[in-house]
């Protein structure tokens, strides 16, 4: 794997309630960025992130699990969080190592009650989030209803950058509202797709939700606002950026079409991490205990070292295995580092990115 400098990166868990299809879209990204060799799936035991026994036997997530993918020139870090609430603790504690969340909302089902909780979640720790619509290739699913409960219980700031291209069983791709382009996959998972023109039946649609796109987006921003009441428009660049600082700024929720397990809609949901997630660098600073006073510390690879253990996992194998997210700083394998909370010296093992239980 390649070195990433801190912009090449982005940090983010993949919540929702349970069953809305989190460790399928996952799966779906391992497979697409050449992860994996094959689709894995929750019912049949095989997925990366859900390797517990007691997870392939009950088919949820227990536990939460890290992963990466490398996409565009970017390393994508993910968490794929439980969504049930007897382990929506694991979930909370996933959310201080990360910089933003992708939260998925099943297309039948709607808001549910975790949904709420782990929204929750993300308002305490004020994390930039892009919302994804999955399972829309389902009977009685909806996009159009979806999104209006999502606007319903969250506001408006929810705010559609695609399209679904038919619904339920003719669910086949999305047209992208910001480049004004239609994706066309292929109808055996294979997440192969086309690029084409949007389809004539979708003109109209995405005429009216491309101009309420562009006047949300105005609406955050006073400079871009000036100049949409102007010239009645804003260009494509000035349109992705003032979206990105929305995103940033948790003004506005993009929110994204797809169906994890039909693997449709997938890269150019991946295109969207890359787009519009703050990396490292952009997030600036977060809140810190500074020689056991409150404070702010800088997010830079040139600074002192200072990590968070986030969870701490027990293997038969290779015995105690500690997840830790470096802010600041760099540290080495065998590095000796201080424990604040113990207040004493500790010496690292051996370092590793993993991909799941690898």
């Amino acid at each position: 794997m390649k070195d990433y400098s801190p912009e090449q990166l982005r940090n983010m868990a993949i919540i929702g309630h349970g069953s809305s299809g989190k460790t399928s879209l996952t799966a779906a990204m391992l497979f697409n960025t050449g992860v994996t060799t094959r689709l894995t799936r929750v019912d049949k035991g095989n997925t990366v992130t859900d390797y517990d026994p007691e997870e392939i036997e009950r088919k949820i997530s227990i536990n939460s699990t890290p992963c990466f993918v490398e996409w565009k020139d970017h390393k994508i870090n993910i968490i794929d969080t439980p969504g049930y609430s007897s382990f929506l603790w694991d979930t909370r504690a996933s959310l201080r190592a990360v910089d933003s969340a992708l939260l998925v909302v099943c297309g039948v089902a709607g808001v549910e009650v975790g949904t709420e909780k782990v929204w929750e979640m993300l308002e305490e720790v004020e994390l930039p989030r892009l919302i994804v619509i999955n399972k829309l290739d389902r009977e009685n699913s909806s996009f159009k209803r979806t999104v209006e409960e999502i606007q319903q219980f969250f506001g408006r700031q929810a705010i559609p950058v695609q399209i679904p291209i038919g619904e339920e069983k003719n669910f086949s791709g999305v047209v992208d509202l910001l480049k004004q382009k239609a994706y066309v996959f292929e109808r055996d998972e294979s997440g192969q797709f086309k690029e084409t023109d949007i389809p004539a039946s979708l003109q109209e649609e995405v005429k009216k939700r491309y101009t309420q796109l562009v006047e949300t987006v105005a609406e955050t921003d006073e400079r871009l606002m000036e100049k949409y009441f102007e010239q009645g428009e804003l260009t494509p660049e000035e349109l992705v950026q003032g979206l990105k600082k929305s995103v940033f700024n948790h003004q506005l929720f993009p929110v994204f079409a797809v169906s994890a397990l039909g693997n449709i809609g997938t890269q150019p949901l991946l295109d969207g991490l890359v787009d519009f997630m703050p990396s490292p660098l952009e997030k600036g600073k977060i809140k810190a205990v500074i020689k056991t006073q409150p404070g702010e510390l800088a997010l830079s690879p040139d600074g002192p070292l200072a990590a968070l253990v986030f969870k701490t996992l027990s293997d038969p194998y290779t015995g105690r295995i500690t997840l830790m997210r470096v802010f600041s700083g760099r540290v080495n394998s065998d590095a000796t580092v201080y424990n604040a909370n113990r207040e004493t010296e500790e010496k690292l093992g051996g370092l590793f990115f993993l991909q799941g239980k690898e």
